[in-house]
């Protein structure tokens, strides 16, 4: 099962489809191809990522190597820019990579340095959409807000229902199991802006 904190796989049989402007700070765990933001990136090729960060721990419950802070496994060729983790939430950003990516816009930082004045702009995020923070960056809903952005509610099987700013249209499962989060979103041809805080 692929599993990740805003997809668990991008681009599928319907399509190439993107991640930008997203973060996971919520705990992910499965049993093979799990990552903070995806379990699994490019199944087609045209999928881009960017500007997303993940504080997340990840862990899965099977040997292997798909399991990454970013992504745990990329499978076909996918550009990826400003993509940070924390060295807490796991050992390396990128779990088995199949498409010998570029990697050097995948990067890991400890904890205290994603956080504070100047982050935004260290990790080249927009700030109209990013905002400092004593805590990690956030997301400026208001913007989102301002500009009519349709809203996605999401009911939790047994919990509370949630709404959030979204772009594009997109379909969310969750699963909450033990206090972890599983989210598994289905994006195609269009853009997604998701946050994960956990629960």
């Amino acid at each position: 099962m692929m599993v990740g904190g805003i997809v668990g796989v991008l681009g599928a049989d319907s399509g190439p489809g993107f991640i930008e402007d997203c973060y996971n700070s919520g705990e992910i765990s499965g049993s093979d191809h799990v990552g903070g933001i995806a379990g699994r990136l490019g199944s087609v090729a045209g999928c881009t990522i960017k500007n997303v960060y993940n504080i997340g721990k990840v862990t899965a419950t099977s040997e292997g190597d798909t399991v990454g802070a970013i992504a745990g496994h990329v499978s076909t060729e996918t550009p990826m820019t400003n993509c940070y983790f924390s060295n807490e939430s796991f050992s390396v950003g990128i779990g088995k990579d199949d498409a010998s990516s570029d990697l050097s816009k995948v990067k890991g930082f400890a904890l205290s340095d994603m956080k504070g004045t100047g982050v935004v702009a260290k990790f080249g995020f927009d700030s109209d959409i990013w905002k400092n923070t004593d805590a990690t960056p956030d997301i400026i809903t208001k913007t989102i807000e301002d500009n009519n952005t349709p809203e996605t509610t999401t009911k939790v099987p047994g919990g509370d229902t949630t709404t959030s700013p979204t772009t594009g249209n997109m379909v969310i499962y969750i699963t909450v199991i033990l206090a972890t989060t599983f989210m598994i979103v289905f994006v195609s041809h269009k853009k997604a802006r998701a946050i994960n805080k956990g629960i």
